[in-house]
């Protein structure tokens, strides 16, 4: 598939990609990807990343009879951003309107990494709507030093600067998105480079997907100093009210998200089933994605 998640195989049509105003005026940018008559699956993309980050899953939803809906958080890509915005808020004022006008009633959800928060939250806010929810390589709230002190030390400097010098956050996206753009061949190379093999020629396999999506992803800075700090911020809810069935999905070797935060999460929602993948990395929704969406659609 190309970089661009459009597909070239016969008989799949293309994902379209969307920009939606909600009432109040802002702009949300939305993909379509997989089977536009089948189950919905909304996708919570990870961080640093867009609402492409599904796009390798597109011919793998055609065939599952799965239509993924991918939305750009606040700030990111073609969504304008939402000042202060928590995790619900964007559920409130973005996704709700998005399904209204996809006619979208019940649906399932997953999350990537850090979409899994946002993902956990969707099941919160609109529990009478959603079937199941998958997270892969997600976090329990990080407003906890100690659970944050877990976290990947990239993230946690991020998570310093644009809580603490949301300016020099701002810097350090900038490079971020220069280097996704400028270099999409040594991100993707880096990105390797703690990955298991088998994941790492995934990644490699996309071709200059994972770049290309991250230079979208973070070319709003100040959209990305938004997302840490609500990465960062009290959820609003106690995880365990989630009762819907939640699958958290965990690497054992994922050295972005360990192992502990997977099996916290899975502990703090009240009704999850935990599964521990030997020998994968943080990479799921490459790995694993097609299986999650198969899965997903289940009653």
């Amino acid at each position: 598939m190309p970089a661009d998640g459009r597909s070239a195989i016969a008989g799949i049509p293309l994902p379209s990609h969307h920009v939606h105003r909600t009432e109040n005026g802002r702009r949300v940018g939305y993909a379509l990807y997989g089977d536009p008559a089948g189950f919905p699956v909304l996708n919570c993309h990870g961080g640093l990343l867009s609402r492409n980050d599904v796009a390798p899953l597109h011919g793998a939803a055609f065939r599952r009879g799965v239509r993924l809906i991918s939305i750009d958080r606040p700030g990111v890509a073609l969504s304008d951003r939402l000042v202060g915005h928590a995790m619900c808020d964007w559920v409130f004022e973005d996704v709700t309107s998005v399904l209204a006008q996809l006619e979208v009633d019940r649906f399932s959800v997953m999350g990537w990494s850090l979409g899994g928060q946002y993902a956990v939250a969707v099941a919160h806010v609109l529990s009478d709507r959603v079937v199941r929810v998958a997270t892969l390589s997600g976090c329990p709230p990080l407003d906890n030093p100690e659970r944050l002190a877990r976290l990947h030390r990239l993230d946690r400097r991020l998570v310093a600067l644009s809580t603490r010098r949301p300016v020099a956050a701002r810097v350090a996206f900038g490079l971020l998105h220069g280097a996704a753009r400028y270099a999409p061949f040594v991100v993707t190379r880096l990105t390797c480079v703690d990955l298991p093999t088998r994941e790492a020629a995934a990644v490699r396999a996309e071709g200059t997907w994972l770049p290309r999506t991250m230079e979208e992803g973070v070319r709003n800075g100040q959209g990305m100093v938004d997302e840490y700090r609500a990465m960062v911020a009290p959820w609003g809810f106690d995880p365990a009210d989630v009762t819907i069935a939640v699958d958290v999905h965990q690497g054992s070797v994922d050295t972005l998200v360990p192992e502990s935060l997977g099996r916290d999460l899975a502990a703090r929602l009240g009704n999850a089933t935990y599964h521990l993948h030997p020998g994968d990395g943080h990479m799921l929704g490459l790995t694993r994605g097609p299986d999650v969406l198969a899965a997903l659609k289940e009653p």
